[in-house]
């Protein structure tokens, strides 16, 4: 019986031990944001244009402490929230579509300074390119994301995940208007 509870002691310190080494992004909800267009788009997908896959740093008087990946692949994630939110807006549309568009992401960046005591020590910033074609007119946006928050510490990538989730929520929802904004005006 000593063996037994020994076992689970043993158990559960180890799972109450380890540590997260990744984010998790959730799903994609649409925010219902944007107005259902008449314009269709023939939306090609999403680039990984990234120079580092690393997404969360840890930084400790400027040295690097940690750095974190996230779980999913930030081009399907992209691809099917970016689908969700142009079908919700009644964008969506493949054969009879005037344009054709690309997103690429350029940089996904969520750093925590441990030495900052202030309420700004949990930084977000994330950059898209928007690419839209015309026949054989090309206009670009870039599209930028800056968010921050405090934390009192962190211990590994699960407390990047509140801020990550909802800065990318706001990138692909910013994204869209932007390109309906464009392509009303093209």
């Amino acid at each position: 019986m000593k063996k037994v509870i020994l076992v689970v002691l043993a158990g559960m310190m180890f799972l109450g031990c380890t540590k997260k080494l990744e984010s998790n992004l959730k799903p994609y909800v649409t925010l219902n944001q944007n107005e259902k267009q008449n314009t269709k788009i023939n939306f090609l997908g999403v680039e990984d244009q990234r120079v580092t896959q690393a997404v969360s740093t840890v930084l400790d008087e400027g040295v690097v402490v940690e750095k974190y990946n996230v779980s999913n692949n930030l081009k399907i994630w992209y691809r099917e929230a970016f689908l969700r939110e142009l079908k919700t807006t009644d964008m969506y549309g493949q054969n009879d579509a005037m344009y054709n568009v690309i997103v690429n992401i350029k940089k996904i960046e969520a750093i925590y300074k441990k030495d900052k005591l202030d309420k700004k020590n949990m930084q977000v910033s994330i950059s898209l390119e928007l690419v839209i074609q015309q026949g054989s007119t090309t206009t670009t946006s870039n599209i930028t994301i800056h968010q921050t928050a405090y934390k009192m510490m962190v211990s590994d990538a699960s407390d990047f995940e509140d801020i990550l989730n909802e800065a990318i929520r706001d990138s692909v929802s910013k994204t869209v208007a932007i390109l309906i904004k464009k392509v009303n005006n093209l």
